[in-house]
């Protein structure tokens, strides 16, 4: 990474430590809690929903008085609108402590559906990479970088949309994503590939509209942002996040800002 995992989890904690006496005492500075901007399409954009406890909102729970969790997530919209419309704004928050890009979808629609709006792999992979650097101009030194879930071929025809995608055109962005988190030192997470290996998979993690995720989907991509973070930013996993205030049951009431 960016930073060395040990480097930052001393920056985490020493920011967490320092003291406001605005209000005549000491406590936690809050406004110094560190910030996750989750940057996608739909499947970013819904994840913040309770309607499939989505995973986005899933993280605000767990990451609750730890890390504010940011839903930068736009459904329908291609990388380039992104890079061409937002990108000084993506990251505009404060102690951006990670960047979650959770982008492929919508890029990898098969050409002969798109017509003028296709984007060939390469371009969506410039892309990402610059939405990469747009956080890092913003002091991002952590990404966390997930692939877009496999296409359900055997659902072929049994939709209402129009069949648009195809897992042999999909891995091309796939390989784009795996490049890029090479190349930034990310963390990596794939669900194109292991999902597949589930003949089953569609109907645990999908809705019946074969695009979107289900609950149990919510529920699978979300342990394994936990596991992945655990293993590749450890500073950034939840148990090693300080909560902001002690939790009521051990708090002084008699002196909360102690």
């Amino acid at each position: 990474m960016w930073r060395t995992s040990a480097t930052l989890a001393l920056a985490i904690c020493c920011a967490l430590s320092l003291t406001d006496t605005a209000s005549g005492g000491a406590y936690p500075a809050v406004a110094n809690r560190p910030s996750f901007v989750a940057v996608g399409d739909g499947l970013t954009e819904s994840a913040f929903s309770n309607e499939h406890n989505g995973w986005g909102l899933l993280m605000q729970m767990k990451y609750t008085r730890k890390a504010d969790v940011i839903n930068r997530g736009f459904g329908g919209f291609y990388t380039p609108w992104f890079v061409d419309y937002m990108l000084d704004e993506l990251f505009d928050v404060k102690n951006l402590a990670l960047a979650i890009l959770f982008l492929g979808v919508k890029d990898s629609l098969t050409q002969a559906v798109t017509g003028s709006h296709y984007i060939s792999p390469e371009v969506f992979g410039t892309n990402v990479q610059k939405i990469i650097d747009a956080a890092k101009a913003k002091g991002a030194s952590n990404f966390l970088i997930i692939t877009p879930p496999p296409v359900c071929e055997v659902c072929k025809g049994k939709t209402p949309k129009p069949w648009d995608r195809e897992n042999a055109h999909s891995i091309l962005y796939v390989q784009q994503l795996k490049q890029i988190a090479q190349k930034n030192g990310a963390a990596y997470l794939d669900i194109f590939t292991p999902w597949q290996q589930d003949p089953d998979w569609h109907n645990k993690y999908l809705l019946p509209d074969k695009l979107h995720l289900s609950d149990q989907g919510n529920s699978e991509l979300f342990n394994l942002i936990i596991k992945t973070l655990e293993d590749q930013i450890p500073a950034l996993s939840p148990s090693n996040i300080p909560l902001n205030w002690p939790l009521m049951d051990v708090i002084d009431k008699d002196n909360p800002g102690a």
